[in-house]
């Protein structure tokens, strides 16, 4: 009779280790499902932070721009008003000079040279000299005008750049928010990851590249499977290999190339994926490639 309750008990720790062991393998699945989540939870919110950076200073670029064009645009008419002061002047002194020169003239030919009211050399030679200062000083004036004008359109144009960077910011965080990605892109493997079923891509948020994009991977004019994005980084992104679109009698490659089935994409990141899973398929239907079953 002992011996039958020593069994028993035998059977019981047994089934007790298995279900242990089942339940840590689960576990294990559902702590690297949850790990994988928050990194990508992590990875969308530093990109958030990083275009609200980047929107936020080409505003205040654009603002500074805008605030050095107005005082450009102000000191270049002052300049030019100064320029077109100095033109009056000489004008004036011009006329002046001419008169004196007349009276001169007149004087020398006059019979009577020793008349008190001819005009005197030296009034011609300080009219010369005025005339030669207000000539200086009308083409130092139009010069600085010039060079304000100068500035000022470089300033207009540093706005203008700043204001297109600012819309191209926000149209990329619009495009982003709706999932949109650029048809036709492409890229190679960089990695394959057999035991986790992943690869590391040649391209990523800098390209346009969204999570959960679908994309396929291509050798020669063959397809060889079908992928979803899970994670962006600024130059590669990670994608899973989705089971049961592989060819038989091949497997996805380094130095694959893969191709982007264009308008996908959804940020929400923040669900996992039940156990190990694959992540579900877009809601945009997806014409499956040639020689591949669809996802």
């Amino acid at each position: 009779m002992a011996k039958v309750f020593i069994g028993i008990a035998l059977l019981f720790m047994l089934a007790t280790a298995g279900v242990g062991f089942m339940l840590k393998g689960n576990v294990d699945k559902l702590q690297t499902s949850l790990s994988k989540t928050k990194g990508q939870i992590a990875d969308a919110e530093g990109k958030a932070r990083a275009a609200k950076n980047d929107a936020e200073k080409a505003q205040k670029d654009a603002k500074d721009a805008g605030d050095k064009a107005a005082a450009a645009e102000k000191t270049a008419a002052d300049k030019t008003k100064e320029a077109d002061d100095a033109k009056m002047q000489l004008a004036e002194a011009k006329q002046v000079l001419e008169s004196k020169e007349k009276e001169l003239a007149a004087a020398k030919a006059s019979t009577n040279p020793a008349d008190p009211n001819a005009p005197k050399q030296a009034d011609i030679d300080a009219l010369k000299a005025q005339l030669a200062d207000a000539t200086a000083k009308e083409q130092a004036a139009e010069k600085d005008a010039e060079a304000n004008k100068l500035a000022a359109d470089a300033a207009v144009a540093k706005g203008a750049e700043n204001d297109r960077q600012l819309a191209e910011l926000r149209k990329k965080d619009h495009e982003r928010d709706l999932g949109i990605m650029r048809p036709g892109l492409h890229g190679r493997i960089l990695a394959v990851n057999s035991g986790w079923n992943f690869v590391v891509l040649s391209v990523g948020d800098k390209n346009g590249v969204l999570v959960n994009s679908s994309l396929v991977v291509v050798r020669g004019n063959e397809p060889v499977a079908r992928l979803r994005v899970t994670s962006v980084e600024p130059s590669t992104a990670i994608a899973d290999v989705l089971p049961g679109t592989v060819r038989k009698g091949v497997t996805v490659q380094p130095g694959d190339t893969v191709i982007f089935e264009g308008t996908r994409g959804n940020q929400q990141t923040t669900k996992p994926a039940p156990d190990s899973a694959p992540a579900p398929a877009p809601t945009l239907p997806v014409a499956p490639a040639p020689g591949l079953p669809n996802s």
